[in-house]
């Protein structure tokens, strides 16, 4: 609940827009807006569904190739938001990111496990 507190009260242009407009449609003894639910509603809205597609793709076919490792990070963490599923648990999120890293790293990461 602090988290949409938060977070809607940092909106601003079209995005506050759609929040106070969201907040009016829903019914007056509706029950607080969960941040599954925030997050669900605003991404639904401000992000088509074959955009999602698509980084989903991106997310799942990125490798490091020429990208420093904190590029690679970089790029990771931002597509990651568009596989939560895939990265839900941190145990699945640490053997995608291995997976996309050099060959070379990724051989020498595994061998000092």
């Amino acid at each position: 609940m602090e988290k949409v507190l938060y977070t809607s009260g940092q909106l601003q242009g079209a995005a506050q827009e759609w929040w106070e407009s969201y907040q009016c449609g829903r019914p007056n003894n509706a029950p607080r807006v969960t941040w599954r639910e925030f997050t669900e509603s605003f991404r639904s809205y401000h992000i088509p569904e074959g955009l999602i597609e698509i980084k989903q793709e991106e997310f799942r076919a990125l490798k490091q190739g020429s990208m420093t490792v904190a590029e690679y990070y970089d790029k990771f963490t931002q597509l990651s938001c568009y596989a939560l599923g895939e990265v839900a648990k941190d145990s699945n999120k640490q053997r995608r990111f291995l997976k996309g890293l050099y060959d070379g790293l990724q051989l020498q990461l595994m061998s000092n496990v």
